[in-house]
């Protein structure tokens, strides 16, 4: 084990905390010795932190996508409300609706990989 020479605010024991477990650092603190004593993570915990950080990134993908899908009410409200839309505004929001729905669709079936 290594000994720290600082260890993250965040990671401070509270209550009957003994150790902390570093998703970025990919290490297992020990607070129980003196000085604390740290670990690299197991090929267990690695795994772990890398579904930890993939779920993450899936609710961080499926976040911006509803946000888009906010902000694409009120462009489409934008469109409806032209008495007389030109051929080009017709066509840039028929390019507008198919990213639209294609970030439904991800969001629908749950393809949150972040690709588009």
């Amino acid at each position: 084990m290594t000994t720290p020479a600082t260890v993250p605010d965040d990671a401070w024991p509270a209550g009957d905390r003994t150790s902390w477990a570093d998703d970025e650092a990919r290490l297992v603190w020990d607070f129980t010795a003196e000085p604390w004593e740290s670990r690299p993570y197991t090929d267990d915990e690695n795994a772990a932190a890398d579904a930890r950080a993939a779920e993450a990134a899936v609710v961080a993908d499926r976040a911006a996508l509803v946000e888009q899908a906010r902000d694409a009410v009120a462009g489409n409200r934008v469109f409806l409300d032209l008495d007389a839309p030109t051929a080009a505004q017709t066509l840039a929001q028929v390019r507008a609706l198919t990213r639209q729905m294609t970030a439904l669709v991800r969001l629908t079936v749950g393809d949150l990989c972040g690709d588009d």
